[in-house]
């Protein structure tokens, strides 16, 4: 993997510079995740596949990866962190079988990523939950996400919607008090009620208003 690894990068650094032409190359930070149910031995450094040598190792190349393996994680960290990638690896690090145990835990870490990251990841997580666990719907922890989600989902769509009106009623004052300032400015140039209602689209009788206001400042 590190001697994978490795060719990526530069494979990419190679296309890169003869795409764009670039003399220098930003530095990279190689992570690996690792989600397989066996523990990772794999060398993490490309210098640890060479021969010992009496070569200087200033000259010997290297590479290392970041390597993530979710299966080395303790669930109780996961749980602190509280965030999307941590509900991902929960579930990734998760049997069926812990999944229904913890069912409690596992919503409640879900409610926290709803709470910071909105109901679609969530949505999005429970799904991959479903096709790499092959839970059984009626379970009850996916019952549980499920009504999370909704819930959760009805809430979001009632402040956009909350939102929205809030919104079209700055607007229409906002229209409003330009109609009205239209309408003072046509009352100082002497212009008729009649002309300023049609111009305006205010009424007769808010128009006349508008006059008495105006004789009184």
């Amino acid at each position: 993997m590190a001697l994978r690894m490795n060719r990526y990068l530069l494979e990419f650094y190679q296309e890169n510079q003869r795409l764009n032409g670039e003399k220098h190359l930003n530095p990279p930070f190689p992570v690996l995740i690792y989600n397989g149910d066996s523990k990772w031995n794999a060398p993490t450094s490309l210098r640890e596949l060479f021969y010992k040598s009496s070569v200087p190792k200033k000259y010997i190349p290297d590479f290392s990866y970041f390597k993530i393996a979710i299966n080395e994680i303790p669930k109780r960290e996961l749980v602190k962190i509280r965030n999307a990638v941590s509900a991902i690896f929960y579930v990734e690090n998760s049997t069926p079988e812990e999944i229904k145990a913890n069912r409690k835990e596992l919503v409640s870490l879900l409610s926290s990523v709803i709470k910071d990251e909105g109901a679609r990841i969530v949505d999005a997580i429970f799904e991959r939950m479903r096709k790499t666990q092959k839970i059984d719907k009626k379970v009850s922890v996916i019952k549980s996400v499920e009504d999370l989600v909704e819930v959760t989902g009805m809430r979001e769509t009632a402040v956009k919607r909350h939102e929205k009106q809030i919104l079209e009623k700055g607007i229409e004052k906002g229209i409003e008090k330009n109609k009205i300032e239209n309408a003072l400015k046509l009352i100082e140039r002497g212009k008729d009620n009649s002309f300023i209602h049609e111009i305006t689209g205010l009424s007769l009788k808010e128009i006349r208003s508008l006059r008495k206001e105006k004789k009184k400042m």
